[in-house]
């Protein structure tokens, strides 16, 4: 399996990489996407947290993706996907690399308000990898 990520990766990746993939037996390619590029090259797995608008986004997926995963800070509500999704994430927002209690707290009270969102981490936040 493979998991493309960092910074944009579908602006790199297309029909010719996923053949590659294909051939040296990769067996599920999965994306990490902001939502802003379309491809037209296969994939196993579409995980999208928007960083543009949700316009672009549902342009972009038309069909939905598998999770849409979203960075929320106190007093942010609810997002309302324009892309249909599997399974939706709130993760708590950090500050300058620390994690802030109250985006926590926020983020669970919002989950427990919200059955259908569950609650996500930004493990590099953690580990300090950039």
């Amino acid at each position: 399996s493979v998991i493309l990520t960092g910074g944009e990766p579908l602006l790199s990746y297309d029909v010719h990489l996923y053949n590659e993939l294909r051939r040296v037996g990769v067996s599920t390619i999965a994306v990490e996407t902001n939502g802003s590029v379309r491809t037209r090259a296969p994939l196993d797995y579409v995980s999208c947290s928007p960083k543009c608008a949700e316009h672009v986004v549902y342009k972009n997926w038309p069909d939905g993706v598998d999770e849409l995963r979203y960075v929320r800070a106190e007093a942010q509500g609810i997002p309302n996907p324009a892309v249909k999704a599997k399974r939706i994430f709130l993760s708590p927002e950090f500050a300058g690399g620390i994690l802030r209690k109250n985006n926590l707290e926020w983020c669970l009270s919002l989950v427990k308000d919200h059955p259908r969102w569950s609650l996500s981490v930004q493990l590099h936040k953690f580990l300090g990898v950039r």
